[in-house]
């Protein structure tokens, strides 16, 4: 048994490894590694293929399928650029105001992700308009992104909480420990946005007259706006009223009812019916390359759970922290963020670090999800990772390149060292 438990955790390590230096898809690797390690335990191929996690699978799936036509048909892009041309008079407040949008786009559903290539257009194009710091400018897009990329409704947010609820946390408890996490996410990037901010002098920005007037809200537009708004209070007006009133039977049964997975194919249906998108452009909004990603890898860490071999991982840290449980949130920090700078934050590290949570009985769950999923997205300003290379790729000066390069590849390890000061503070609770 210790064996297994052992080739489990190197196959885990190794399919890591082997996406990186390939720079190929890890779930490729980790679905092979997975069929020979269950072979190892004595599974049959019907059970290994029931280790792929469907309720996942559909929510990713139907999040993003829905807001493919939102994204696609130019809607939220127009209402960004309308209000950025607001308050084009008062430059100050212009990186504020993109800051402001990008948690906005990101918060009402189409996740992290969908910031990242959605709005990191926009906010340079904007940032070379007024002369803007282009690191402030990452720091919009990718920590905006973060900020509001996990609340409940959100693609981020759904992940995290199926991931909780998986472990066999009950809805309820996985619904306040998911949206802690979301509240910490949220306070960390917007700290570190203002801190951006004030030292890189957001507020003297130069005014640009040149920022063009963004276009009249079409008739599709307008639709959409309203088929978004009726699918997000289907979810969230149930889930508001339930905590104030949490014994009300009528709501509880719509919360479970109006589930995102739900609502979402539900907007996709009215996206269809009331046309306001092509569905094969919006089919292509699917980001089947982490969907795969997150499914293999579940897999193996499903298998590694049934064998015990998530359980070495507990008893290392727990050996670490000895009588002071507090060295293990750090070290938590450490691994996560650590291996979030050569893999995917919510692809690899959430689905490989949750996992172990519950048997290190030290450890307060809700903090300790929060420090992973957290400290997993402040290494993705690397310069090989997702947030810098937006900002490399959007730079035309080849010496303001190099000079941002660098600089990409320090700023991960100061904003984990910021993340030590906040949990240390508490802000991080």
């Amino acid at each position: 048994m210790e064996q297994i438990n052992l080739i489990i955790l190197f196959f885990l390590l190794l399919s890591i490894v082997l996406g990186y230096l390939f720079k190929a898809n890890i779930g490729i690797f980790a679905i092979v590694l997975c069929f020979i390690a269950a072979y190892i335990y004595g599974l049959k191929p019907s059970e290994i293929v029931k280790l792929w996690g469907l309720d996942l699978f559909f929510i990713l799936v139907s999040i993003t399928y829905f807001y493919g036509f939102v994204i696609n048909n130019g809607t939220l892009n127009n209402l960004a650029s309308k209000a950025v041309y607001g308050v084009r008079n008062y430059p100050w407040s212009i990186p504020i105001v993109l800051y402001i949008v990008v948690v906005i786009f990101v918060g009402i559903g189409p996740g992290h992700y969908a910031g990242f290539a959605f709005m990191s257009p926009l906010v340079l194009y904007i940032a070379n308009k007024i002369k803007m710091n282009k690191i402030l400018a990452a720091i919009i897009i990718y920590s905006g992104s973060c900020a509001g990329g996990f609340n409940p409704f959100t693609l981020g947010g759904r992940v995290t909480y199926n991931l909780i609820e998986n472990l066999g946390f009950t809805p309820e408890q996985s619904a306040i420990m998911q949206l802690n996490l979301g509240k910490n996410m949220f306070i960390a990037h917007t700290l570190i946005f203002i801190l951006g901010y004030v030292l890189l002098k957001g507020y003297k920005v130069v005014y640009s007259s040149n920022i063009d007037k963004p276009e009249k809200l079409n008739s599709i537009q307008i639709k959409t706006i309203l088929i978004v708004t009726f699918v997000f209070s289907l979810v969230m007006v149930p889930s508001i009223y339930l905590s104030f009133q949490p014994e009300n039977l009528l709501m509880n049964k719509m919360t479970i009812f109006f589930n995102p997975t739900f609502v979402s194919f539900l907007g996709i249906i009215l996206a269809i019916v009331f046309k306001i998108g092509d569905e094969t452009q919006a089919f292509k909004n699917i980001p089947w390359n982490l969907i795969f990603m997150i499914g293999a890898l579940t897999m193996l860490i499903a298998l590694g759970k049934s064998t015990g071999a998530m359980q070495i991982i507990s008893n290392f840290l727990s050996a670490q922290g000895g009588n002071d449980s507090s060295w293990i949130y750090y070290l938590l920090g450490v691994l996560s963020s650590s291996m979030s700078a050569f893999a995917s934050s919510m692809g690899v590290v959430m689905p490989t670090f949750f996992p172990i949570v519950p048997s290190l009985s030290v450890l307060e769950p809700s903090l300790a999800f929060s420090i992973i999923a957290t400290f997993a997205t402040f290494t993705g300003y690397s310069s090989f990772s997702s947030g810098g290379a937006l900002v490399l790729a959007g730079t035309q000066d080849e010496q303001e390149r190099k000079y941002l390069f660098i600089r990409l590849l320090i700023l991960p390890i100061l904003l984990v060292l910021f993340g030590f000061l906040l949990l240390f503070l508490g802000v991080i609770n």
